[in-house]
């Protein structure tokens, strides 16, 4: 009596579409794991070519716009036209009662002489703000009047709508740096003007006028 059973002999045919199966799949994946190794090179090529922008701001150039703006008395901002007051509450996206209570607030107006217009003790003006030097992910946080925006610094001028109320100051901090400082660039009147480059959580005080 055998206590072990040889192996049952295989038919030649059966097993060499199986040999065939395994070269097959190791040529697909040496394929497939060179293609990978192609486009990693590629994009580290491309990377090395074309690299995100950095702002390249010296520290002189830092010093000279701290001086001018401390120089500076106001920004002159333009308030939103009439006609343009529903569309610029839309894109605050403000709840109901926010955008209420707000309503309220742009129609009170201070007292003044008879013989002049009436001013109103809290505006909605337009502010706007770009990246002067490169479109590197800066972003800063502006606030006035119990309204407060995160704004994304591009090449391009963005234009937000932004109240302010009697203290006529609007407060810019730095929310994010993506190298070099946060470099602003906002609308004084017709004139562009580049402020001091801000570090995540520095406030600026912008008196506007």
């Amino acid at each position: 009596m055998r206590h072990l059973e040889p192996e049952p002999q295989q038919d030649a045919s059966i097993t060499r579409p199986k040999l065939a199966a395994r070269k097959s799949t190791s040529a697909w994946k040496a394929i497939l794991f060179g293609a990978a190794l192609v486009v990693g090179a590629g994009y580290g090529l491309t990377a090395w070519l074309d690299p995100l922008p950095v702002d390249h701001v010296t520290e002189k150039q830092k010093s000279e716009l701290l001086t001018e703006f401390t120089k500076l008395k106001g920004i002159s901002i333009a308030q939103v036209a009439g006609g343009d007051m529903e569309r610029a509450m839309d894109s605050m996206r403000l709840d109901p009662a926010a955008r209420q209570a707000l309503t309220r607030r742009l129609e009170v107006t201070k007292p003044s002489p008879p013989d002049q217009p009436e001013v109103r003790e809290t505006i909605l003006a337009e502010l706007t703000l770009w990246d002067f030097a490169a479109q590197d992910g800066d972003i800063v946080r502006v606030s006035s009047a119990g309204y407060e925006i995160e704004v994304s610094l591009l090449s391009q001028p963005t234009t937000v709508p932004i109240p302010v109320d009697g203290s006529r100051v609007i407060k810019i901090q730095g929310a994010r740096d993506g190298g070099g400082g946060i470099t602003l660039g906002i609308q004084n009147g017709t004139q562009p003007i580049s402020l001091p480059v801000l570090k995540p959580g520095q406030v600026l005080n912008l008196p506007v006028y």
